[in-house]
């Protein structure tokens, strides 16, 4: 039996809450075991690639996840045509991210333009899942994402692995939850 609105919307919200709870304390156990093990010095360099990861995806993003959501929410009858060119427009402001990323650090932050590429895709199926009123799908994924990058990096650090290796995992981690991402829109 279908949901009401509210209650749609009540589900969400409580699932976002409990999906944003657990990707905080992921991120504080992958950051104290991060901080323990590159030094102050490492963890620097990992946190400057990363701020300028957030940056560069903020520029990608240029707010077309939130408006093409409500666009497409907005315009049921349109909303595979709306989808489309929001994802298109997501790409074309992706890829020159990802140029404008690639002019600042070598071979980690070659790991962190195709993470944007990925990333981007992961925001695009939560643009679509926002605008069909499935957020807990994107908090599923988010959990998935926050949980193997704190798997990856804990197994890398037993491994001895620097870096360019951790944010690699960064990498891996992110297209592990992009494909659990396109596991949940299988049907739709």
């Amino acid at each position: 039996m279908a949901r009401s609105l509210t209650g749609k919307i009540a589900f969400n919200t409580v699932v976002q809450i409990a999906g944003k709870v657990v990707t905080v304390f992921f991120a504080l156990l992958t950051t104290v075991l991060l901080v323990g093990y590159l030094g102050k010095t490492g963890f620097g360099d990992y946190i400057y690639v990363i701020t300028l990861l957030i940056l560069f995806g903020c520029l990608a993003d240029w707010g077309t996840s939130t408006i093409g959501a409500r666009e497409a929410a907005k315009n049921p009858s349109r909303q595979a045509v709306l989808l489309g060119q929001f994802f298109l427009f997501k790409a074309v402001f992706s890829f020159l991210a990802v140029i404008g990323l690639l002019l600042f650090l070598p071979r980690a932050v070659i790991w962190m333009a195709l993470f944007l590429l990925f990333k981007s895709g992961r925001d695009f199926l939560a643009m679509v899942w926002q605008a069909r009123l499935q957020m807990h799908k994107t908090a599923i994924v988010d959990m998935i994402a926050s949980g193997l990058i704190l798997f990856i990096s804990w197994l890398f650090v037993r491994l001895g692995l620097g870096v360019d290796q951790l944010l690699f995992g960064y990498l891996l981690a992110t297209v592990l939850a992009l494909g659990a991402g396109i596991f949940l829109m299988r049907g739709q």
